[in-house]
This record gives C-alpha cells, structure tokens and sequence, in this order.
C-alpha cells in the first residue's frame, strides 16, 4: 500500500471544552460561503454535545469564527457522535448517539434512549436562535431493542429521503461478543435496509453511508473483516453487500469509526480510530479490488469523517489532540 506524505494538514479552530464544546467527533459540512458545520460529543450549556458552525475569515489567513447554533439537554438527545447534513433551505439533520427516549420519575428526568434523528431549523432573523425537533428516538436495550436499531450514525440526505445507520440493533442474530444485534442501515422513516450478519461481512456500521452512481450506498463497519479491523462496504438498491476493503490493523490503519466520501472518479475517503486518512480507488474493470492508499496519520489523535472542498481539498475533525486537547478541526490538501 502506497504513502503519499505531501498534503499539507492545516488547524482552524481549537476547541476549549467550555460551552464552545469539546470532542468532536465527526466530519463537518459545508455550508454557503463556505462555513463548516459541525457537532461536538461534549460541552455545552449541559455538557451534553453541541452543533456548531466555522464561518471562514473575510481575509485570507484570519481566524475563523465558532459559534455554537444548539446544545443538547439530554431529553432532546445527548453525545451527538456524528455530523449534520444541511437541507435545500439550510434546515440541519443530525443525530445523537444516545438520549431522546425519557420520563419522569419524582421531577427527575430518566434518560432510556439509544439515540435520535434531528431537525434544526435556522431563525428567521440573523442572530436568533436555532430550532430542534425530534425526528426518531431511537429505544434503549432496558426496554428490548428495536428492529429499527440504536445509536444511529451520520446521516445523507437525497431527493428529501434521510439515510444513515445503526451501531446496533436489528432483527438478524450477530454472533460476536455475545451481541443479539449486529446494526441495520435505516431510512427515515425507519425502514431497514439490510441487517449486519458479522464475521466477514463486517459489523457496527456506526459511520453512515454515501449514495453513489446507480443508488449504490457505501459506508463503514468499524469491526468484523479478515482481520476483524473493520472493512468498507457497498450495498447496492437490492440489497446486496460486498466487501470492497478489509483493514489490517497495520499501515493501512484499524477501526474506521466514521464513513466515507466520494471525490472524482468515484474515489473514497476516509478515516480509521488508529489514525490515518485513506483513499481507496476502484478497481480499473469490475469486479477487480479496489486500492488503498494511506494519505495522512496523525501522531497521538483520531481524526472523524472528511467532507470534500474546493480542489480536493480535504476537512475533518479530531475528537482529541489540538493546543487544549480538546479536539481540532482540520484541512489536507492534495
């Protein structure tokens, strides 16, 4: 597997861990006039995860500008794992890996749920605030999981239909680590896709998926492979999976957390919890295996997913490392 050590990795924004959030986890989204949007896993008015945004500088070389757009309570979702996608009228979609699904008991809240989808709405004058509403909320293992899934992943928006994943949840048996459930892909409204079978076929989708040519949908499974270190995955409109990459564990990195994107030419990339960027190339005829190569490792931090900008260039965060090690939001350019 080839290295290429040439991009240049550049830091825009370091997080405190205050109420500007902390621990992202996730790859941000692009929004007009090129502002980042983005969640954080903690921080916060409740320490409960933020959604913020990154307004670039009007100069070239300034600083950029955080502004947090909603923090969770925990009733509305907590410790929202992955990023947003952004709607045709700048609505944002997101979800929380867990919370939404509560009561009451003696005036205290008790939180059951393993996870939400959710709506913000921008205000309808600069400076206002953001509105929330649930969309799912997805029911803990307390209460006998679901066949819709918990602890949803990123989501994608196309032709007004939000897909994404679950770590776990299901209706097929997953034997692994004494697992009922091995994850569902799931469109809203909860309709399941296709259900995780493990072993080599590869488990714990937690990354979501991308819509390629012919309504293909790709994504991650952060176990499960050859090697159990994870693999990338295609499903195709019938429901048929095929594994395109098992990881190793060795320079080709582990665990990828978060899901892919597609540049030109239908190239992926991604990252992996042990560290790298990676781009995998398909195959030159069908049916031959697709390439991967390493583009970046990160000493000490584990970078999230990456949205594709101008020129190739690509953006992401890590949940930890930068000036506070609180976490960063980055840019890798070819």
């Amino acid at each position: 597997m080839r290295q290429d050590w040439a991009w240049t990795e550049t830091v825009l924004y370091n997080f405190s861990g205050g109420s500007d959030g902390a621990y992202p986890h996730a790859a941000v989204a692009i929004g007009k006039g090129g502002v980042l949007f983005g969640t954080t896993f903690n921080g916060g008015t409740a320490n409960a995860g933020t959604v913020f945004s990154l307004t670039p500088p009007p100069i070239p070389g300034g600083t950029w500008t955080e502004s947090v757009l909603y923090s969770f309570t925990g009733k509305d979702g907590y410790e929202p794992s992955a990023g947003v996608v952004i709607g045709s009228g700048g609505e944002i979609y997101g979800t929380t890996s867990a919370g939404g699904f509560f009561w009451m008991v003696g005036g205290t809240y008790s939180f059951a749920g393993t996870g939400t989808v959710f709506n913000l709405t921008p205000p309808a004058s600069p400076g206002g605030s953001w509105t929330e509403r649930l969309l799912i909320s997805f029911v803990t293992a307390d209460h006998g999981y679901l066949s819709d899934g918990g602890n949803p992943g990123p989501l994608i928006l196309k032709d007004g239909v939000l897909y994404g994943t679950t770590e776990f949840g299901g209706k097929e048996n997953c034997p692994v680590y004494g697992m009922s459930r091995c994850g569902t892909v799931f469109k809203v409204s909860q309709t399941v896709l296709y259900d995780f079978l493990g072993s080599t076929t590869g488990y714990y989708p937690s990354g979501g998926v991308v819509i390629g040519s012919g309504g293909v949908l790709y994504g991650t499974t952060s176990a499960g492979g050859t090697s159990n270190d994870g693999t990338v995955f295609a499903l195709t409109p019938q429901g048929t999976e095929s594994v395109l990459h098992d990881f190793t564990g060795g320079s080709d990195g582990a665990d990828p957390l978060a899901g892919v994107v597609i540049g030109s030419g239908g190239v992926l990339y991604g990252t992996t919890n042990s560290g790298t960027v990676f781009k995998l190339a398909p195959p030159a005829s069908q049916g031959g295996a697709w390439t991967e190569t390493v583009l970046h490792r990160f000493n000490g931090a584990s970078p999230a997913g990456l949205v594709i900008g101008k020129n190739g260039v690509l953006f992401g965060t890590t949940s930890s490392g930068g000036s506070a090690n609180h976490g960063s939001v980055f840019a890798l350019k070819p």
